[in-house]
């Protein structure tokens, strides 16, 4: 669904900006990062989906044994008191 969104919503949008007065060298340096990020969100969102997927039991062994990939995917960090 988001390689969906972003390949048929968001880079057609992006590119369609030089019709509203952004010059082509701006939206394509744009689109450079744009791509970039692409690139790399669309596997993280894979790859969490996958461990989301996966019976609960699995990702809160996991968290105790501090090995979860999910928590650092989202940058997030347990801390106990």
């Amino acid at each position: 669904m988001l390689a969906e969104l972003t390949a048929y919503k968001a880079l057609p949008g992006l590119k369609a900006l030089t019709g509203y007065g952004v010059s082509i060298q701006a939206m394509n340096e744009q689109l450079v990062y744009f791509e970039k990020f692409i690139e790399d969100f669309i596997p993280a969102c894979d790859a969490t989906y996958r461990d989301l997927k996966a019976p609960i039991t699995q990702e809160c062994g996991r968290l105790t044994n501090g090995s979860s990939e999910l928590i650092c995917r989202t940058g997030l960090s347990l801390k106990r008191n």
